[in-house]
């Protein structure tokens, strides 16, 4: 990896981490009044669809953990 690559993989990290926050955060300082519905739709969207979310969550990350697991027992 050259100079620079570590602490921009390390910024970009930090930032695709921190949206679960600052977007709503943004709609709701920018968004004015108009804001309340639109989080409201995300959390109604949210809820219809919390399952599948999790879902995905969690498969993502046992296919991490699997990965993980194969890269240690072959190296």
């Amino acid at each position: 990896m050259e100079r620079g690559g570590k602490p921009t993989a390390a910024a970009l990290m930090i930032l695709v981490a921190s949206l679960c926050t600052t977007l709503p955060l943004t709609v709701y300082l920018v968004g004015g009044e108009r804001s309340a519905q639109i989080l409201e739709g995300w959390k109604s969207w949210m809820a219809v669809h919390n399952t599948s979310i999790v879902t995905t969550v969690l498969a993502i990350l046992g296919a991490k953990c699997i990965g993980d697991a194969i890269s240690a027992l072959t190296s």
